[in-house]
């Protein structure tokens, strides 16, 4: 059964993204606005100039003389993941970008249940982090390190990408795959799961064999779980609840549902 374990044994994990944060984009917009001076104000504007930059770097690279294509392609994308990780981590320390209040609360109401064991994030900023007890598991880079921002796109190895960083990468990946694949309970805080991060489908693809609860709290939930299901091949193992984080009755409802009573 499903909810066989009980709340102290069960290992959960939470993964959140953008959506946990206030202003997440606000910083990545500034920085391309500013290297390619002009009005970058939307996140699908971002997407599509970074996802096709990436594509640039797959095709040119084996067809380029390797000074040239450092030149014309490697060091403007590191210059961009430059700019990107300063306009992040000036944000963070003025509090531009910050967790939002139904972020929080979701955590304090969770821990009233059970521990959350192993955190993961595909956010590129530390503002969250401090939430937590446990390290959390940055698989998309984190602006400490700019030049190992993980872009739309991209994946754990790339064929332009250094040996070292592609090694990190594949071992953050392995682990997150790991993590989820042992985990009782999953709860999602603010992932879109957009096809443009198709890999990030992959560390669902573990053991799937272990019954699991999946929870997806975001204001476009139904999208999640539609979009989310498609990870999991033996979805008769699993069980999924939706909230609307923003909504208390939503979250504390699917958190009875799930937990049946408080620690």
């Amino acid at each position: 059964m499903l909810n066989s374990f009980s709340n102290n044994n069960c290992d959960i994990t939470l993964i959140f993204g953008t959506g946990s944060c206030e202003n997440s984009w606000k910083p990545v917009h500034r920085a391309l606005s500013c290297y390619y001076r002009e009005n970058m104000d939307n996140n699908d504007s971002a997407n599509v100039l970074l996802s096709v930059y990436i594509c640039l770097l797959r095709q040119c690279l084996p067809s380029m003389n390797p000074e040239d294509f450092k030149c014309k392609y490697y060091e403007p994308i590191c210059s961009i993941k430059s700019a990107i990780a300063k306009e992040i981590n000036i944000s963070v320390e003025n509090n531009e970008v910050f967790p939002r209040k139904s972020f929080m609360s979701a955590i304090d109401k969770i821990k009233k249940y059970a521990r959350i064991n192993n955190t993961i994030t595909t956010n590129w900023d530390r503002a969250a982090d401090k939430l937590f007890e446990n390290p959390v598991i940055h698989i998309h880079g984190t602006s400490d390190l700019n030049d190992d921002l993980y872009l739309p796109t991209e994946t754990s190895i790339e064929n332009y990408r250094p040996d070292q960083a592609n090694e990190k990468f594949h071992a953050m990946h392995m682990n997150a795959e790991k993590v989820i694949s042992e985990s009782d309970i999953i709860i999602v805080f603010g992932v879109s799961f957009m096809p443009l991060d198709a890999e990030l489908y992959t560390i669902f693809f573990g053991n799937q064999e272990r019954e699991k609860i999946v929870l997806i709290l975001d204001p476009e939930y139904q999208r999640v779980a539609g979009r989310l299901q498609f990870a999991f091949m033996h979805r008769d193992k699993l069980r999924f609840y939706t909230a609307d984080p923003d909504n208390d009755l939503e979250v504390d409802t699917a958190l009875i549902h799930i937990f049946e009573k408080p620690l």
